[in-house]
């Protein structure tokens, strides 16, 4: 797909009609992750040691890691997901953070699925560009047997980025544009939830 239609103000008409598609091509487009986030040994006062990773319960052991933080926590990872590289990280996500083990097996996870769904999704707005005219029935036909089989992918895409998989990812990131704080230490003087609903 070109970026003149990337900017066009096609491309989010396009699938206006599938709002799961569009949440998760959305976040397709926002998740620009760094590989490992940069550190160094200066920086401000250490925080206090967290526990051992023996002492947390392992991510791994959750059955469905889509249902496991309560609304609250998934629909803020879900907006700072929306804000790209700029997502805000909380203390109430470094608390759960410390909570548990296995974040990073956890994102490498998500990483694997979301990276070849881009291109399916980018197929799936260049056939619905070419069937808008609504003419022709073989495309027509092509394209609802896509969504029918894209929609139920994204959308469960869509509930794992704003779970633990999206927790991993804004950690990331924070560290990323903050390259001085180590990552293997308790963060703090992070901003709360409490300050994103009062603003």
């Amino acid at each position: 797909m070109s970026a003149a239609r990337r900017r066009s103000g096609w491309f989010p008409l396009a699938i206006h009609a599938h709002r799961s598609v569009w949440l998760v091509l959305r976040s397709f487009a926002l998740l620009s992750m760094p590989s490992t986030a940069s550190t160094s040994s200066h920086g401000p006062a250490p925080a206090p040691a967290p526990p051992p990773p023996n002492e947390r319960m392992p991510l791994s052991s959750v059955p469905d890691l889509t249902k496991f933080f309560p609304p609250l926590i998934q629909d803020a990872i879900c907006a700072e997901m929306n804000r790209g590289a700029e997502g805000a990280y909380y203390d109430e996500f470094e608390q759960l953070y410390w909570m548990y083990s296995g974040w990073d097996e956890v994102r490498e996870d998500f990483e694997r699925v979301w990276r070849p769904m881009i291109d399916e999704v980018e197929d799936y707005l260049d056939l619905r560009f070419a069937a808008r005219g609504g003419g022709n029935m073989e495309l027509r036909a092509e394209l609802a047997r896509v969504e029918a089989n894209l929609l139920p992918r994204a959308t469960q895409v869509h509930l794992r980025r704003q779970g633990p998989a999206g927790l991993a990812i804004l950690r990331q990131r924070h560290f990323a544009r903050h390259p001085v704080l180590e990552p293997s230490r308790r963060l703090t003087a992070l901003p709360s939830l409490r300050s994103r609903r009062d603003s």
